[in-house]
């Protein structure tokens, strides 16, 4: 039992049976500890109760996909739990769009067995873990081989960063990084040396090189906080929107821009959960009833964020029995509006709560 504790736990997601027994055979015979989950929900379950120490994930499955999996969990908190998303897709963007979600790896069905290892050992053994990527543009110069050359960054971590490049860079090479804010010209550069752990190739559409940190100083970790909370603030609005319904959306987006406030529209809880990560806002109006993720879960799942606990959150709705109402309270829902809603009613209610 004592052995059991130490062991480093993986966390298997996958409908398929096959998956999860091929994927235990070898990861067990590492000495790693398995867990096991069918689906998302019972996934996100278990990443909460049981502290995995890393997942692999199947991107397509019944109910909630992998992709939702990751935006739920990474919304939550849990931002250094390494994700690694294993599926047959081969699509650059959407492989891009699970990346900038918030997995840390991908992984193509069939699996490798060799690189599988490899990817779990490398992430298991590292003294910190990726941290959850912000697209963050900084002008920089990098150095690799004694060349010095410039180039821009396209997300950013407190471990890590991508590059867009010129030329492919060598994995497993060092690379020596300055960073020039754009707000401070006057400021020395950020200094930091990184290891080049992928490259995209010129034909993914957007070449460069993600590059892990190495040997960060706390006052290298401060600086790249700054900046990624700066980026935070550059992106503040006042109001999301989450509705499915496209002529609620431009409804809601014209009438409150016209009223004056600044507005982000989303057509679902989860891409609102993505938007999240980029943008703060001072409050969230959103539907009940959508596809997949309803408003309740995207609001527990809000919630459940330390960074998102004091911003108001108004329910608009056509669902309106007891039930609802009861659960949107106890959600900590600020307002909740039947639909058909005044707009004028709302806006009001809007300014009232915004001050």
């Amino acid at each position: 039992m004592e052995e059991n504790k130490l062991k480093k736990k993986i966390l298997i997601v996958d409908d398929d049976e096959f998956f999860i027994e091929f994927e235990s055979a070898f990861l067990q015979r590492e000495h790693f500890r398995i867990l096991e989950a069918r689906n998302g929900e019972t996934a996100l379950d278990v990443m909460r109760k049981r502290k995995p120490d890393l997942v692999l994930l199947d991107l397509y499955m019944p109910g909630m996909d992998g992709m939702e999996v990751v935006v739920r969990a990474r919304a939550e908190g849990m931002m250094d739990l390494p994700i690694i998303m294993v599926s047959k897709e081969e699509d650059h963007a959407k492989i891009r769009e699970l990346m900038e979600a918030g997995a840390t790896d991908f992984l193509t069905k069939p699996i490798e067995i060799e690189e599988l290892l490899e990817k779990v050992n490398n992430f298991l053994n590292e003294a910190h873990r990726s941290g959850h990527r912000l697209p963050v543009k900084i002008k920089l110069r990098y150095r690799t081989l004694g060349e010095l050359m410039t180039g821009e960054s396209k997300d950013l971590s407190t471990t890590g960063i991508f590059v867009r490049t010129k030329k492919a860079l060598e994995v497993g090479s060092l690379v020596e990084l300055f960073l020039y804010p754009a707000d401070n010209k006057d400021a020395e550069p950020i200094q930091l040396m990184g290891e080049v752990v992928r490259n995209e190739e010129p034909h993914a559409g957007d070449p460069g090189a993600a590059l892990k940190f190495i040997n960060l100083s706390p006052q290298s970790v401060q600086h790249i906080t700054a900046l990624l909370d700066e980026e935070r603030k550059r992106n503040k609005v006042d109001i999301i929107v989450v509705d499915d319904d496209r002529m609620i959306q431009e409804m809601l987006r014209d009438s409150l821009t016209e009223a004056g406030f600044s507005v982000k529209v989303c057509g679902s809880a989860v891409e609102a959960l993505k938007t999240l990560d980029i943008c703060s806002p001072s409050m969230i109006l959103a539907d009940i009833m959508m596809p997949g993720m309803n408003g309740l879960e995207f609001c527990e799942t809000f919630r459940k964020n330390s960074r998102y606990q004091d911003i108001p959150f108004i329910f608009i709705s056509s669902k309106v029995d007891k039930e609802t109402l009861l659960k949107a309270r106890k959600s900590g829902a600020a307002f909740f509006m039947a639909k058909p809603f005044d707009v004028k009613n709302l806006i009001s209610k809007v300014a009232q709560i915004l001050g």
